[in-house]
């Protein structure tokens, strides 16, 4: 089993915040990443084991595994397997289908991914995979390291809104995860201007 030694790591995303999201709060999550031992299996098979078999959001699930990974030191800030990652999370008044459209129309990608990104795959409503076209200093270009979750929800009023869950993975150090995630607060900001307009 895992050490449990360091539960005083750092969270980067509180306790209320899981349980809001997923219906349980980490200790719950941490007993059922325990059972699984993810130290043996890897971050993308708990990851999946979550998604599939616990039906939590797909950046949630990824989110969770980080958060377990880091109690149980089997990993430090931002670190994975393969390197850095950072990532990122918005909720936007619109559908998953507009936040699709603006990753994959070329017209409106430009507006605020400029061509820093290559999308290659698309799978509506829940997921984006894409490719980094951009800053070397960042990440060499041509690396396909970027995934992007989608949960919608309806309120009772009719209102839609989407939550985008970002990750941008195989970052070589610290100090790239913090360019990537200076890089990708832009982006969003530009993002949040194209909903906000109606310009989708």
């Amino acid at each position: 089993m895992p050490n449990t030694s360091r539960k005083s790591a750092r969270r980067a995303i509180s306790d209320a915040a899981i349980a809001k999201a997923t219906g349980h709060d980490s200790k719950h999550w941490f007993k059922v990443l325990d059972k699984f031992d993810v130290k043996k299996k890897g971050h993308k098979a708990a990851a999946e084991h979550l998604y599939d078999n616990h039906k939590i959001p797909g950046w949630w699930c990824q989110m969770v595994v980080v958060e377990y990974e880091r109690a149980r030191g089997l990993r430090k800030v931002n670190q994975k397997a393969d390197g850095f990652s950072a990532s990122i999370s918005r909720t936007f008044e619109c559908s998953a289908a507009d936040i699709i459209n603006a990753w994959s129309k070329p017209s409106l990608k430009k507006k605020w991914l400029g061509d820093d990104i290559v999308v290659h795959k698309v799978s509506p409503p829940k997921s984006i995979r894409a490719t980094w076209n951009g800053d070397a200093k960042i990440q060499e270009p041509g690396t396909k390291s970027i995934s992007v979750w989608l949960t919608e929800k309806k309120s009772k009023d009719g209102t839609v809104k989407c939550q985008m869950g970002l990750q941008h993975e195989k970052l070589g150090t610290a100090a790239k995860v913090a360019k990537a995630k200076e890089w990708w607060g832009d982006r969003v900001r530009r993002f949040s201007r194209i909903a906000d307009s109606g310009s989708r």
